[in-house]
């Protein structure tokens, strides 16, 4: 099967966007992954990018050491990280970052984008 076309060899994303026929140019994973969540409506001018948690080096370098958090984070863990996320974090403008599954989430950046 060639998801993007012959000869080439798409990332995840471009994959999964052109097996459902989306234009690779106007959809993006974090669109279709921020669309299946209930409590995420998105708007016109929102930026919606897929996210995971990671794990990183807390006591030397500061630097990421698993992208995917060890594969080992339960949904429940992920719901109470992103509530502190979305408390803790100021930013000059608003956003919401929402778990999807174990260490999967969606971050949206609201207008103007």
């Amino acid at each position: 099967m060639y998801t993007v076309r012959e000869g080439y060899t798409p990332g995840s994303d471009e994959a999964i966007v052109s097996m459902f026929s989306n234009p690779l140019i106007s959809s993006t994973r974090g669109q279709l992954e921020a669309r299946g969540l209930k409590n995420v409506k998105l708007v016109r001018g929102d930026l919606a990018l897929r996210a995971n948690f990671a794990t990183i080096d807390s006591y030397t370098s500061g630097k990421v050491i698993d992208r995917r958090a060890g594969r080992t984070l339960t949904t429940y863990e992920a719901e109470e990280l992103a509530e502190a996320l979305n408390v803790s974090i100021k930013l000059p403008c608003k956003f919401v970052f929402e778990p999807t599954i174990q260490h999967r989430a969606v971050l949206v950046f609201r207008g103007g984008f």
